[in-house]
């Protein structure tokens, strides 16, 4: 076993060479488990180097080894500052484009509880953005 940083000619590029750090040896506990780790690290390096901003905070919180918090710190980098977040507002009068909708079908497709569902519908409908057509029906307004 050689510990060096440099290069050597004839022995850095035999295919019998393995490049690690002190981490790697010190994890494999020996010279016997060390191509083991040497692979995991490897492949944990080639994967996350595959991470782009539409991986999963999961996937990163696997392949990095972290927190959710320090996964969704990286995510937000990645995707260059805080994800838009939809309104209720839109996402209601998005799925009212398609037609007249009952709030429960809304409720299912926001997956929201049906109080915060049935207050914005409310409010849409105070402010005239859409109409109640029977109870529990809605739809946009027309015009």
């Amino acid at each position: 076993m050689l510990l060096t940083s440099l290069a050597l000619p004839d022995v850095t590029d035999r295919p019998e060479t393995r490049l690690f750090d002190w981490e790697d040896f010190e994890i494999a506990g020996g010279l016997d488990k060390l191509p083991e780790v040497i692979a995991t690290r490897q492949r944990f390096e080639v994967e996350s180097a595959q991470l782009t901003a539409q991986s999963s905070r999961q996937e990163v919180e696997r392949v990095l080894g972290c927190s959710s918090r320090k996964a969704n710190r990286i995510l937000k980098e990645l995707r260059g500052g805080n994800i838009r977040r939809i309104s209720f507002q839109e996402q209601i009068l998005t799925f009212l484009s398609n037609g007249e909708k009952k709030a429960s079908e809304i409720t299912a497709t926001l997956g929201s509880s049906p109080q915060s569902v049935g207050n914005e519908l409310k409010r849409l409908v105070d402010i005239g953005e859409i109409v109640k057509i029977r109870r529990g029906v809605y739809a946009l307004k027309k015009g």
